[in-house]
């Protein structure tokens, strides 16, 4: 969450490239897109992740599937959230309320894992978000580059209105050229509570990343994105496997006997599916999102 107000301007600078290379119905299209959602104050989008993993550990292998749904609601400046998400995990079920704020130069996350019972809260510096995306010559490069892989792929009926479809597949490698390294990795480290080096950062031989653009025919409005993010991941997993353990054994006094000892067990997570879509609706029509009182009442966990 920390790092939404970047991605979220990645996005659309990476849109307004797609339309600028485009041409004919599919630039305009994009173009438009483009133009009107970043001039958007709010929105509200249902999400849904769709995870297939499994574990295995002495000689078996338990499954970790996991399917997370439902709305999230958005006020874009200054940055305030409401997700009311379910989600569904090895037969059991959790109601996971999650708000987030921008105050001053803090941000605060609260969330609940029990429909609001109990609350934890979470806060960071917003120093690093204060100036915002720069993109210099090689990240436009980039971003041009990503942006001849897209294709017209038909249409789509979304929440009862015909949208136009765009396909494409971009390449990893191509897509961390048009970024800050440094940030990347930090939110890698922050989200996972890892420590890792530059190399973790190699995604030379990532395959590429399968995304999906549905632009509304009367609107033209983004209105749903789909993203197959299960190669990055089969990519990843490893890597940020042995860091959480390196870190762990770390803390504990043991060094890397840890890793070697889980190494000897067999321990290892494979990630056969990782897809995650947006529908996105209710364009500068969400009203006010209140934090709960017990939600900002709550114990602060880390700052």
């Amino acid at each position: 969450m920390r790092y939404l107000k970047k991605a979220l301007s990645l996005f659309l600078v990476f849109l307004m490239v797609l339309s600028f290379s485009g041409c004919g119905v599919f630039g305009s299209r994009l173009a438009a897109a483009a133009m009107k959602m970043q001039k958007l104050q709010s929105l509200r989008m249902d999400i849904e992740a769709d995870l297939d993993m499994n574990m295995n550990m002495f000689g078996e292998s338990v499954d970790l599937d996991m399917l997370v749904n439902g709305p999230v609601d958005l006020i874009c400046s200054p940055l305030k959230s409401k997700a009311d998400l379910t989600a569904n995990m090895m037969g059991d079920t959790l109601d996971i309320l999650c708000y987030a704020e921008n105050t001053g130069n803090r941000f605060k996350a609260y969330c609940s894992t029990d429909g609001g019972k109990n609350w934890t809260k979470t806060e960071s510096d917003l120093s690093d978000l204060s100036s915002g995306i720069s993109f210099d010559a090689k990240s436009i490069a980039g971003l041009l580059k990503l942006a001849s892989a897209f294709e017209e792929k038909g249409t789509e009926t979304v929440r009862g209105s015909e949208a136009v479809v765009y396909s494409g597949e971009i390449p990893i490698a191509d897509l961390m050229n048009t970024v800050d390294p440094v940030t990347v990795l930090e939110s890698i480290e922050q989200s996972a509570s890892i420590e890792l080096d530059e190399s973790a950062l190699d995604f030379s031989s990532a395959p590429p990343v399968p995304l999906t653009l549905c632009i509304d025919k009367k609107s033209n409005m983004l209105v749903k994105c789909s993203v197959d993010l299960t190669g990055l991941m089969q990519t990843m997993l490893p890597v940020l496997t042995q860091a959480a353990i390196q870190s762990a054994m770390q803390e504990s006094g043991l060094g890397n006997i840890g890793g070697l000892g889980l190494s000897l067990l067999g321990f290892e997570l494979n990630v056969s599916k990782l897809v995650a879509s947006a529908v996105l609706y209710d364009f500068d029509a969400v009203g006010e999102i209140v934090i709960p009182p017990e939600a900002l009442s709550a114990v602060t966990v880390n700052t």
